[in-house]
């Protein structure tokens, strides 16, 4: 009997079997499963079954055409994209009698091997210049953390913002470490501007408490003063209120995203600092017209 499907425990599709007569032609033959193997019909077989050889000859040297031509590229990541999904239509295909397929599986090997050599490779170089660009960014958090707490405000925030600069120009660092010298970078950057600003910040109360003394006895002028900062207060409050609310449609799954999420949460930081330093004000004037 040719089996015509495969059969579990008696053979595949196309393979020549024997069974018991009854078998075969009161099952196999009556539900097309089979067929009797006469000299015709293997003839037909072993026709049939060169015809699909030379097909899936055919297609696996067009698979293995299209992984040489390949090689042209220059985008290595995206060539071994293309050439695993080769792999995979090559699984596909099926087998063929080994003297027509042994040369086409060499070349294609050959072809296969050459973008997982050059992605490894560029993986190797990549892995070079990332641990090139963490000491360099190693480097400019050593310099920031050097950088005096109390020295002069434009001159140190100048050369902050200078190395700033110069982080930005670095490239990517190890993926696994990128966080962690991040939160590095920013908590020293962070400590270089809350000194500055927190001294910044006291010598404008300072002025400011010199100023309200200056206007003691002039009701007017410091109820003018007093009504100014309380519109600046509503004003940042509902500036933190907006940014607040528009968080919550900004995705961070994009670096792009992140980077706003980021740059908004510094800006509510910000803000409430405001806020802080104009409620203290007020507090101030509050105060001396209690006196």
């Amino acid at each position: 009997i040719i089996l015509k499907e495969d059969i579990i425990g008696l053979g595949y599709k196309n393979d020549i079997v024997n069974v018991k007569s009854g078998y075969g032609r009161n099952y196999l033959i009556p539900t097309g499963k089979g067929v009797i193997a006469s000299p015709s019909a293997k003839k037909v077989l072993a026709e049939n079954l060169k015809q699909q050889a030379h097909k899936l000859a055919a297609l696996k040297a067009e698979a293995e055409k299209k992984a040489e031509a390949l090689k042209g590229t220059d985008d290595i990541r995206q060539a071994t994209a293309e050439i695993v999904k080769l792999q995979a239509e090559w699984k596909k295909i099926g087998s063929v009698p080994r003297k027509q397929s042994d040369a086409i599986w060499q070349r294609f090997t050959q072809a296969c091997n050459y973008f997982f050599d050059e992605r490894k490779k560029q993986n190797k170089e990549r892995r070079h210049e990332e641990n090139e660009n963490l000491e360099k960014k190693r480097a400019i958090i050593a310099k920031l953390n050097e950088l005096p707490k109390d020295g002069d405000r434009s001159e140190v925030i100048g050369k902050v913002k200078e190395l700033q600069a110069e982080w930005n120009e670095i490239g990517f660092v190890p993926f696994k470490l990128k966080d962690k010298v991040f939160a590095e970078y920013r908590e020293v950057c962070d400590a270089l501007y809350g000194a500055y600003n927190s001294r910044e910040s006291r010598a404008r109360m300072d002025n400011f408490h010199a100023r309200v003394n200056s206007l003691k006895g002039d009701g007017q002028k410091i109820d003018r003063e007093r009504d100014r900062l309380v519109r600046a207060l509503d004003s940042r409050r509902n500036e933190l209120q907006t940014i607040e609310n528009n968080m919550g449609f900004f995705s961070v799954k994009s670096s792009q995203g992140n980077s706003m999420m980021k740059e908004m949460e510094r800006k509510i930081s910000r803000l409430k600092d405001d806020i802080k330093e104009i409620e203290q004000k007020i507090a101030v004037i509050d105060s001396e017209e209690k006196e």
